[in-house]
């Protein structure tokens, strides 16, 4: 129960890894606001969770990335129902990340680009900015931002979701700096390939065999291991650790360029 007694708010939770961190969260004794697109979805899961953890999923709030008032308006909604924020999970991302040229830095449109950086980077800072106030309120809390392991490894295609990416890894860090102080942690979770409909529906089976040659701990990687490391950022478990970037993808592309062709 590392998490009881907090108020835990998690945006994009009705799939993959946020529905996953939304579920570790209760596990560990949170009480947690779903931040969806699909309210009616949301609602679904939430009592769904009823059984196990009732009156823990607090309120299912609208919460849609291409519409800016609306994370100012979930976020507020969140904090006056509940007098505090203690946990902030920032796992939604907005815009054309799966477009057909999001390819390289020449072939991808000028539309393309700016639309990805709004929708994770644009998104990202905006909760940022309206949540670190209300939580300073309440004394301080913990941020962790959801990342990408493309983010500190350079690729030959989708260019600016890896761009996007490790500007949200120094935005976790200018968060750390400048508002740890004031009781506030950041700190950011970088997944590799993690097993979700949005990878199976964008990705071939020629991708996952080049990507498992690379990755010491031979499999693709699931929500819980993603939901595993959020959690013990957001808990009092990491309280002395801030402004860190912990990669969680089976140590893919930490051996040397040689290792997939020798090792079985």
């Amino acid at each position: 129960m590392r998490c009881k007694g907090k108020i835990a708010l998690v945006t994009g939770c009705t799939n993959g890894i946020g529905k996953e961190t939304m579920y570790k969260l209760l596990e560990e004794g949170a009480d947690v606001y779903m931040l969806v697109r699909r309210v009616e979805y949301g609602e679904e899961l939430a009592k769904e969770t009823e059984g196990k953890y009732p009156g823990k999923v607090r309120k299912v709030i609208y919460f849609q990335c291409n519409k800016l008032e609306t994370i100012e308006s979930a976020i507020k909604t969140a904090y006056e129902d509940a007098g505090r924020i203690d946990i902030f999970i920032n796992n939604a991302i907005g815009g054309p990340t799966m477009a057909k040229d999001n390819t390289t830095v020449v072939d991808t449109s000028h539309e393309t680009c700016m639309g990805i950086m709004e929708g994770i980077l644009g998104v990202s800072a905006e909760c940022c900015r309206v949540v670190i106030p209300l939580m300073i309120k309440g004394g301080g809390g913990s941020i962790v931002n959801v990342s990408s392991s493309t983010s500190v490894q350079a690729d030959v295609s989708r260019t600016y979701y890896g761009v996007a990416k490790a500007a949200l890894n120094m935005l976790t860090q200018q968060i750390a700096v400048q508002y740890g102080r004031q009781g506030i942690r950041c700190n950011a979770v970088l997944p590799g390939f993690t097993v979700s409909q949005a990878t199976e529906r964008a990705l071939p089976e020629e991708f996952k065999e080049a990507w498992l040659k690379h990755t010491l701990i031979r499999r693709l990687g699931e929500p819980r291991d993603q939901a595993n490391a959020i959690v013990f950022f957001a808990s009092d478990e990491s309280s002395w650790i801030t402004g860190q970037l912990m990669e969680v993808c089976g140590g893919y592309g930490l051996a040397a360029p040689m290792f997939g062709d020798i090792v079985e």
